[in-house]
């Protein structure tokens, strides 16, 4: 990447809490000007559930954007991918097609033996991803110092999550 291109980041969500925390994370630290570009991704069970899912989606990353009136103006693409299987493998295959810079993750916190026995998205991320891994793990204690910093950290609300 050539600083006049920007940077790729890909953040994959889903209808938890964790990948709003990662979103905050990256733009309060990871998107700095007009050429860099955040690709959500979210990976549906069925097509069924696109529209409704592109919808939602989207409205949710709005509102947390328009929560941070310093941020600089960047492209926020939403891409859904279809999987009626696993997860971790649809990400890692849209990660090997897209190129980004770097693939976020939100992170529910599980321990080592919870992700073992039930499957981890970011530990199969950080396995098989073609490009650098990070798992952002946002606690109560960084949202509050983002509040600090004059940044408002938006709440659990209807219409913004996803049911």
């Amino acid at each position: 990447m050539s600083a006049s291109e920007g940077s790729h980041i890909v953040l994959a969500m889903d209808e938890s809490n964790h990948p709003v925390r990662a979103l905050k994370f990256i733009l309060t630290n990871l998107v700095h000007t007009a050429e860099d570009t955040i690709t959500t991704l979210v990976v549906i069970q069925s097509e069924a559930e696109r529209e409704a899912t592109v919808s939602r989606t989207k409205t949710l990353v709005s509102a947390i954007y328009d929560s941070f009136p310093n941020a600089c103006k960047f492209s926020i693409k939403t891409i859904v991918a279809s999987s009626a299987s696993q997860v971790g493998p649809k990400i890692c295959e849209f990660v090997e097609t897209s190129t980004p810079d770097m693939l976020v993750l939100g992170s529910a916190g599980k321990s080592h033996l919870e992700g073992m026995m039930v499957g981890s998205v970011s530990n199969y991320a950080i396995s098989h991803a073609n490009c650098p891994v990070l798992v952002a793990r946002l606690t109560t204690a960084d949202e509050s110092r983002l509040e600090r910093r004059g940044k408002k950290v938006p709440t659990k609300t209807e219409p913004f999550w996803l049911s």
